[in-house]
């Protein structure tokens, strides 16, 4: 996959997230996908658990969260992108309980999706 298709993928992986469409979102993935957030010390292997993380963890915990992309660069086969997430503690999120606090997380995110 070269660096167009792979932008083209990646667009349409950040539409389907801020859709908040799980199946769009997956279908961006490879069968043997993983999510895996480095800074948080969170993976998720196997379709069913990165959907599941993506609803449970990001989309009802932080209904607002919001990834700002601030560069991206291409390999290989191989996108990076990297950023912060930025939210509001609206939901339970690993077993804590919402606060209404805003999130920051600064990436990367790692993945593997249909460009590598």
């Amino acid at each position: 996959m070269d660096s167009t298709e792979m932008r083209r993928l990646f667009e349409t992986h950040r539409e389907a997230e801020m859709a908040r469409d799980i199946d769009g979102i997956l279908r961006t993935f490879v069968a043997d996908c993983f999510l895996e957030t480095k800074a948080l010390g969170l993976c998720s292997r196997g379709r069913d658990a990165v959907g599941a993380a993506y609803k449970q963890q990001y989309f009802t915990a932080f209904p607002d969260l919001t990834p700002e992309d601030e560069g991206i660069a291409f390999g290989d086969g191989v996108l990076a992108v990297w950023g912060t997430l930025r939210g509001t503690s609206r939901g339970e999120w690993l077993g804590i309980p919402p606060e209404g606090a805003p999130l920051r997380c600064p990436s990367p995110t790692s993945s593997r999706s249909k460009t590598g």
